[in-house]
C-alpha cells in the first residue's frame, strides 16, 4: 500500500468533499452553500517525486469532477515531477479549460527551463469556456 503524506491525506479528503457536494457549492471551511466552485481544489505544500503518483491521481479525479482552478499558492516544494503533473491535467479530458491559479514563480521558472511554460501558464479562458456565464 502506497504511504500518504499528510498533505496528500488532506487533499485527498478535500476532493472527496468536493465530489460529495459537486451538485450544489459546498463551503469546506464553513460547512455550508457557497457562490465558490465545488471541485475547485488547492494542492498540497509538496509535490515531489514521491507524491507525484498521489497528487496526479486526485488532481485527475478532482478534473474528472469538473475542477477548472487548481490553486498553487500553498506550493512551497517541488521538482519536476510538479510539472509533469501538471502537464498530464492538461492533456487530460477537459484540462484544456484548467486554469492554474497563483503560481510560484519558481515554478513557472521551471516550466520555462522546459519549455512547456506557454503550455500550462498561458492558457485563456473566459467565463463563457468555463460554464460561469
Amino acid at each position: 500500500m502506497l504511504a500518504m503524506s499528510p498533505d496528500m491525506a488532506a487533499l485527498c479528503a478535500s476532493i472527496g468533499t468536493a465530489l460529495a457536494h459537486r451538485s450544489g457549492a459546498f463551503d469546506s471551511f464553513t460547512g455550508s452553500e457557497s457562490s465558490r466552485q465545488p471541485s475547485d481544489m488547492q494542492i498540497p505544500a509538496r509535490v515531489t517525486l514521491a507524491e507525484a503518483t498521489a497528487f496526479r491521481a486526485a488532481a485527475l479525479a478532482a478534473c474528472a469532477a469538473g475542477a477548472r482552478d487548481l490553486d498553487l499558492a500553498g506550493l512551497a516544494e517541488y521538482d519536476s515531477a510538479a510539472v509533469a503533473v501538471l502537464l498530464e491535467i492538461r492533456r487530460a479530458p477537459g484540462g484544456a479549460g484548467v486554469r492554474f491559479l497563483n503560481v510560484p514563480a519558481n515554478l513557472r521558472k521551471l516550466a520555462s527551463l522546459y519549455g512547456v511554460d506557454s503550455l500550462l501558464f498561458d492558457i485563456r479562458t473566459t467565463a463563457t469556456d468555463l460554464g460561469r456565464v
